[in-house]
C-alpha cells in the first residue's frame, strides 16, 4: 500500500499535557533510539516491538494499511505509561492510560482509515522506576480474517471452487480469509447446465472471477439448464405430420422446440390418407415412423412422405366355342394360365 509521510512542525497543545509531565523524574538515560522525542521518531514495522528507556518522552511511527486494525501497547513496565496516537504529526486522535494487559500499561486499538504515518507518543508517568530502566512498545496487526461465502441460484446446478483453497460449493460454501487476500472463484456448471453470471460482491458473466477479501463478502453464482433446439421438417410429394414426446413438436404447425440438454425425444411420423411415410434424414435415420433423438446438441430431423400407389384388379375371361390365349403388357396376364 502507498505510504505517505507528512513533514511539518508539531503542535505542543494536548488535552493531557499536564499528565505527561514528570518534574520529579531522575535524569534520563538516552536509549538507542534517540533522538526520538518528537513526532519524527523511530520507524517501526507492524508486528515488531522496541525497548525504550523510561522517563523521557518517546515517539515511534508506523505505516498503516487502510482497513487493518492495530494494537499499540506498552509492556514490561516499572512505572506508569500513557499512549497517544496522532496521524502525520497532527492532532491527537486516541489516548489511553492503564488499558494494557499489565498493571499501569496502556493499549490503543485502531482501525486505519489512512496510509499517512501513525505517530505514537509514549510517556512514563510517576517516579517509581530506577534511572535507565526500560519498557517495551509494540505494534501488532490484529485484523481478523473475513468470511467469503458463495451462494448458488437459478434452476440449474454447478459447483464453485476457490484459489487459495477453502471453498468447494457444493459442500463447503464459506471460508475465512486473511484481510486483503485475493481469491479467485471458478464456477463450473454440471453436465447439461450453463453458468449465467455472478451477483452480490462479484459481478459479470465470466465463470472465473477475482475478489479481494477486505470485508465479509457474499458472491452468488447463477446456473441454468442448457437448452438445445429440435427442428423438424417434412419433405416429399406426400403429406403427413410429426409429433413429439415430450410435448412440443406438432409439425404441421409447430416444427421447432427447445429441450433441456440430455432429453430423449420420441418423434412419430403419421402419413395422411393417400400418402405413406418414406423415412427419416438429418439427425434422425431409418424407415420406422417412430424414432428417438437425444438432445445433446441442436438437432434437425426431416420426415419424408410420398404419395401412395393405388392398385386395381384386371381380370380376363374367355368365351365362345373356339380357343386362344390372352397376354398383357406390362406383364401379368397370360390367360390360358393366369387370367
Amino acid at each position: 500500500s502507498t505510504y505517505n509521510r507528512v513533514d511539518g512542525a508539531f503542535s505542543t497543545t494536548y488535552p493531557f499535557v499536564q499528565e505527561w509531565l514528570n518534574p520529579d523524574a531522575p535524569t534520563c538515560v538516552d536509549d538507542e533510539f534517540e533522538e526520538d522525542d518528537t513526532c519524527f521518531g523511530t520507524l517501526m514495522d507492524a508486528g515488531t516491538s522496541q525497548v525504550h528507556k523510561h522517563c523521557d518522552e518517546d515517539w515511534v511511527y508506523f505505516a498503516p494499511e487502510v482497513g487493518h486494525t492495530y494494537a499499540i501497547e506498552t509492556s514490561n513496565i516499572v512505572g506508569d505509561t500513557k499512549l497517544a496516537l496522532h496521524i502525520a504529526c497532527g492532532d491527537e486522535i486516541l489516548f489511553d492510560d492503564d488499558g494494557g494487559s499489565e498493571a499501569l500499561a496502556s493499549r490503543i486499538e485502531w482501525t486505519a482509515d489512512t496510509t499517512l504515518a501513525a505517530d505514537v507518543r509514549i510517556r512514563q508517568f510517576g517516579d517509581s522506576y530506577v534511572n535507565g530502566e526500560g519498557y517495551t512498545i509494540s505494534v501488532t496487526d490484529i485484523t481478523p480474517p473475513y468470511d467469503l461465502s458463495v451462494t448458488k441460484s437459478g434452476s440449474g446446478s454447478g459447483t464453485v471452487t476457490s484459489n487459495p483453497a477453502g471453498i468447494n460449493c457444493g459442500i463447503d460454501c464459506t471460508e475465512p480469509f486473511e484481510f486483503g487476500t485475493l481469491v479467485t472463484l471458478t464456477a463450473t456448471p454440471d453436465a447439461g447446465n450453463q453458468f449465467v453470471g455472478w451477483s452480490g460482491a462479484c459481478f459479470g458473466a465470466n465463470p472465473v472471477i477475482d475478489v479481494t477479501v477486505d470485508s465479509t463478502k457474499i458472491c452468488d453464482a447463477e446456473f441454468a439448464p442448457l437448452y438445445y433446439t429440435l427442428n423438424v421438417t417434412t419433405s416429399g410429394d406426400g403429406f403427413g405430420s410429426v409429433t413429439s414426446d415430450p410435448f412440443g413438436i406438432d409439425c404441421g404447425e409447430d416444427c421447432e422446440e427447445d429441450y433441456v440438454a440430455g432429453t430423449q425425444v420420441t418423434l412419430t411420423a403419421s402419413a395422411e390418407a393417400g400418402s405413406e411415410f418414406t423415412g427419416w434424414s438429418g439427425s434422425c435415420s431409418g424407415a420406422n415412423p417412430v424414432t428417438n433423438v437425444t438432445m445433446n446438441s441442436v438437432r434437425d430431423c426431416d420426415a419424408e412422405f410420398s404419395l401412395a400407389t393405388s392398385y386395381y384388379t384386371l381380370s380376363v375371361s374367355k368365351s365362345g366355342d373356339g380357343s386362344g390365349v390372352v397376354t398383357s403388357s406390362p406383364d401379368g396376364i397370360d390367360c390360358g394360365v393366369d387370367c
